[in-house]
């Protein structure tokens, strides 16, 4: 007689070695953006204190917890119920991740996809643990919860995806499928047009039918990514399509999510069936059969998972503070009445200086240049640029067939013009941005910028320009900008 064969795969062990790969890209991801952002701006480095002062200044120790966090993954992706060894990825990497978003001011589009999967995973570990005392589990126990956390994790991947349909549907309503937000993504990210991907984005921008069509199956794939949990057929339809937008978001705009791809490509297709015992490792149809947990266990975890929702709700233990040190927010003040006090202290110390003796000729000394600092703009707030246009529009159509289609960020200033079809060579009209400590009188201003309109004529364009400057003093919350110290010019 022959041995019965045995899986060496199953669906749930392939999506816990996948989802194990994909945190490890995304920990590595968000260590290389963290240093390059600190080589870019090392001046930033200085401006950081406590913990994350401690980071800034030693880049091994980001790099260890980087280590740490692969270290965990991996063996997270050995064996079932290692949920402590994915919390010490999670908390690891969740560091690191919170220094970048502090250094940079703005959220890394790395970790989310796989972080939330990997906690989800692990959350589910927890909550079986605490609902079935160890005399009422079963044999298979950990394989029973395993195939429970996987589930969990496709939900959380459905989830994160469905979250960015809907607010491109709250954010621009159906509009959004109308074409112009691909074809805006083209013209920020163009290529130049003798090349293959620069051809592509021709295509798309000159086709109003195509850059709808694309944009139509965007959005539903990302809303469609909630049956994930569900069907399997469903899986591979709409993971094949989010694979597409993943894709062609890297060739055409060069935005790389090594996390998200290596996710969609291992929990969209049934991977495990491959081979000769393949289809012996299907355990997604297998019921899971696990006994009645304690009544009074239930509703203690819930009450004591309720208590911690509340208490982060109302008191929440988030002690860093994301973006522009608050000593630095622009439109605060406090960035300048800081300076002045900086000033004020090293002219006190120099009065203090000792007085040269009578017998001894008075040495020399050497006069340094004042400090002289300055608002900068960090360049990759793209988005939240065009955020501040919300009541606008970005690249809509407007009344006479003008349209706020280009947006420049400086160093200093922010530029946004206003065309015309009929006027492809220069704007019709431009709205400048600049940091509100730089105001005239009379010039209008919001929380961070001064506003300067500049166009030669009246009527309609005046008009948008106006709408466009209401529009960025409704929406400006502040951040967009950092002080720093301006480098000395040459004599």
């Amino acid at each position: 007689m022959s041995d019965t064969p045995t899986a060496s795969w199953n669906s749930t062990e392939v999506r816990r070695k996948v989802l194990a790969f994909a945190f490890c890209l995304d920990s590595i991801g968000v260590v290389d953006i963290a240093y390059r952002a600190g080589e870019a701006r090392p001046e930033r480095l200085g401006q950081m204190d406590g913990f994350f002062g401690f980071l800034a200044e030693n880049i091994w120790l980001r790099v260890l917890l980087g280590l740490v966090a692969i270290g965990a993954s991996v063996r997270f992706s050995w064996k079932p119920g290692r949920y402590g060894a994915a919390l010490t990825a999670l908390v690891a990497t969740g560091i690191n991740y919170t220094f970048c978003a502090e250094f940079t001011g703005s959220v890394p589009n790395v970790l989310f996809c796989s972080g939330l999967a990997m906690f989800a995973w692990a959350v589910t570990f927890g909550v079986a643990r605490t609902f079935w005392p160890p005399s009422s589990r079963p044999d298979d126990f950990l394989e029973q919860v395993e195939r429970l956390a996987g589930f969990a994790a496709l939900a959380a991947f459905g989830i994160y995806f469905c979250k960015a349909g809907l607010s491109k549907y709250f954010n621009s309503g159906w509009d959004w499928a109308d074409g112009s937000k691909i074809r805006s993504l083209m013209l920020m990210y163009a290529y130049p047009p003798d090349s293959v991907i620069g051809s592509v984005q021709e295509m798309i921008i000159n086709s109003a039918s195509l850059s709808r069509f694309l944009a139509t199956v965007t959005l539903f794939a990302q809303l469609g990514a909630l049956v994930f949990p569900f069907t399997r057929k469903g899986r591979v339809a709409v993971g094949t399509l989010l694979l597409g937008f993943e894709l062609s978001v890297y060739f055409i705009a060069g935005i790389f999510a090594p996390g998200n791809i290596a996710l969609i490509v291992g929990f969209t297709y049934p991977w495990h069936r491959l081979g000769k015992s393949g289809r012996l490792g299907d355990d997604e149809r297998t019921p899971v059969e696990l006994p009645r947990p304690p009544r009074s266990r239930v509703l203690t975890s819930g009450a004591g998972l309720a208590s911690v929702a509340v208490l982060l709700w109302f008191v929440p233990w988030t002690p860093v503070s994301l973006g522009t040190p608050k000593d630095q927010m622009a439109g605060s003040g406090m960035g300048e009445r800081v300076h002045e006090q900086q000033q004020r202290q090293n002219a006190e110390s120099m009065d203090r200086m000792d007085e040269p003796s009578v017998d001894e000729p008075p040495v020399p000394q050497t006069t340094k240049a004042p400090v002289v600092m300055e608002y900068v703009l960090d360049g990759a707030q793209q988005q939240r640029v065009q955020a501040l246009l919300k009541d606008v529009g970005f690249n809509n159509p407007l009344d006479g067939g003008y349209r706020f289609s280009q947006i420049a960020i400086q160093r200093t200033s922010i530029r946004i013009d206003l065309t015309h079809p009929k006027q492809e060579n220069s704007p019709a009209g431009s709205l400048v941005l600049r940091h509100v400590s730089q105001a005239k009188d009379g010039q209008s201003r919001s929380a961070s910028f001064a506003f300067e309109a500049v166009t030669k004529e009246k009527g309609l364009v005046a008009l948008h320009l106006d709408a466009a400057m209401k529009s960025v003093i409704a929406h400006d919350e502040g951040g967009y900008f950092i002080q720093v110290e301006r480098a000395p010019t040459s004599p």
